[in-house]
């Protein structure tokens, strides 16, 4: 009777244990599914977001600073662009990142059309030729062409006031507005350009 009592209690023992572990074994499945469908989740999205673009790539409008974007009215050339579904890059012979003296905010260069990361500068410009520098701006122009897909170079614009950076970009078959580089009232891009631009972004 004994015996029978000791070997009923260790059945007992022996059902509790197989329990306990067939629900640890429950729960533990249930939290790695969670998890595994959590970080698949993510990863989807991290796929998404990085391949989808926050504006369509149509075009680009590359804008030099000095005498294009510093004087006259530059906003409706970046309304326009923006209009018209294209990214904004600022592609300056600055030999620094240094806009202070541009409210790039006001002009509407801002997010989404614009990142910081389109800000493109020329280190040794100060020790360059005229078409050397221009060669730097140009490689710059491919450089967002190929970054952004655009399909047809004359849909990546340059709008800068120097004639040997417009001179370069043309003869690499890029778009270009030039701007006045005359200090006072008429410096910068001129108004009735806004219809060259026009033409060319309706071709993108």
């Amino acid at each position: 009777m004994k015996d029978t009592k000791v070997r009923s209690d260790q059945l007992t023992g022996t059902l509790i244990v197989i329990g306990i572990l067939i629900i640890c074994f429950i729960i533990g499945s249930y939290l790695y599914t969670c998890n595994k469908n959590t970080v698949t989740t993510k990863t989807e999205q991290m796929t998404v977001d990085k391949k989808t673009p926050l504006i369509p790539n149509k075009c680009v409008c590359a804008f030099d600073i000095d005498y294009t974007i510093t004087c006259g009215n530059p906003k409706p050339f970046v309304e326009k662009c923006i209009a018209h579904g294209c990214r904004l890059a600022i592609n300056t012979a600055r030999p620094v990142k240094y806009i202070k003296d541009v409210d790039l905010e006001s002009i509407s260069f801002t997010q989404p059309n614009f990142s910081d990361d389109d800000f493109y500068y020329n280190p040794n410009s100060y020790s360059q030729t005229a078409e050397s520098a221009a060669e730097v701006k140009s490689t710059f122009l491919n450089l967002l062409n190929d970054k952004y897909s655009i399909n047809n170079k004359k849909c990546v614009v340059l709008l800068d006031d120097h004639k040997t950076n417009i001179k370069i970009a043309n003869e690499q078959g890029f778009s270009t507005i030039k701007a006045k580089p005359i200090k006072g009232l008429n410096c910068g891009l001129p108004e009735k350009e806004l219809e060259s631009l026009e033409a060319i972004l309706q071709g993108c």
